[in-house]
């Protein structure tokens, strides 16, 4: 899917994350999109308040040595949500997200470019979820920080999971739910 972004949808989002984080705190760990989540973040009111930090595990070797993922291949929700519970133990988070996923010109691993993976953790609920962005690895990173935020926002807030809110799991709905969630974001006040 081809996305747009909205000057300032990542702030506001961020600033519904403050909102909603109340006395917990929150540590995210990023692949590919290699620290936008974490400025994301930080970017919020109160921030030192909530936001421990991040790590970012480009490499695959940091995935498996620092965060001990062991999912067969590191482009997968599995390895996301291993990547999102290991930085909540790392950091000592209630709230934690992880992305990971291929922006670049070339399949890896066959999974096609754009392709992103996610999960969140909140209070030791795990969410996933997968969709795929069209556009060059730069816009492909921002539409995966927007989707982070916004899917972390969608989780502290309660609202319903992909798997809850369309009945299946499919990639055409995970589609929908990823231009639910920016169409919220973009719009947030």
């Amino acid at each position: 899917m081809k996305l747009e972004r909205n000057n300032g949808s990542d702030e506001r989002t961020a600033a519904a994350i403050a909102e909603l984080i109340g006395s917990r705190s929150v540590g995210c760990c990023e692949s590919f999109t290699a620290g936008r989540v974490a400025a994301g973040l930080a970017d919020a009111p109160g921030a030192s308040a909530w936001f421990r930090g991040g790590v970012v595990s480009y490499q695959e070797s940091v995935k498996r040595e620092l965060l001990g993922v062991t999912s067969q291949s590191i482009y997968t929700e599995s390895a996301a949500s291993e990547m999102a519970a290991a930085v909540a133990a790392i950091l000592r988070v209630e709230v934690a997200v992880a992305t990971t996923g291929v922006a670049g010109d070339e399949p890896v691993d066959g999974v096609d470019p754009g392709t992103a993976f996610f999960a969140t953790v909140v209070d030791g609920c795990p969410r996933t979820a997968t969709t795929r962005f069209d556009g060059p690895a730069e816009e492909v990173c921002a539409a995966a920080t927007t989707f982070a935020l916004g899917m972390l926002r969608a989780h502290l807030a309660g609202e319903a999971h992909a798997d809850e809110r369309f009945g299946d799991d499919t990639f055409e709905h995970r589609q929908e739910l990823a231009n639910d969630l920016l169409a919220f974001d973009s719009g947030y006040d």
